[in-house]
């Protein structure tokens, strides 16, 4: 999995998920990790979307595109000292309903959109600034 990859996540998802939330978390925090999968816990019993495989069963992903509060402690740990503006809202009927930009003082470093949850647009400025500092897997 790449930045790029969960971009791409980011930018087409209709909806939070917890899949993302799993891969989101398994790139920045769990990086020994993988997202589970159905497989890993005998069927579908037992396995939930946003589950992370470790050796002896799994941990769950923080709510990172659905939860403000842990959108913004990703965005806390992966660029401390950040500022962040939020906002909701049109003003023309063509844009994203939700908008985030993090910031260092007066400058912009990520910027995200989104229609369909406020912690979405945050991850997506998150992803932003991290494409923009370069920082790849």
């Amino acid at each position: 999995m790449s930045l790029q990859h969960l971009a791409q996540r980011l930018a087409t998802a209709s909806r939070p998920s917890r899949v993302i939330d799993a891969e989101l978390a398994c790139f920045f925090v769990f990086k020994d990790l993988r997202p589970a999968e159905p497989n890993d816990f005998d069927g579908k019993y037992g396995y939930s979307a946003g589950n992370i495989k470790v050796e002896h069963g799994f941990l769950q992903a923080d709510a990172y595109t659905s939860n403000i509060d842990e959108a913004i402690a990703l965005a806390d740990r992966l660029l401390p000292g950040v500022w962040y503006l939020m906002a909701r809202g049109k003003m023309r009927a063509h844009e994203p309903l939700y908008g985030a930009r993090l910031m260092f003082g007066d400058e912009v470093i990520g910027e995200g959109e989104s229609d369909h949850s406020q912690a979405l647009a945050i991850c997506i400025a998150i992803i932003d600034a991290l494409k923009k500092q370069g920082e790849t897997k």
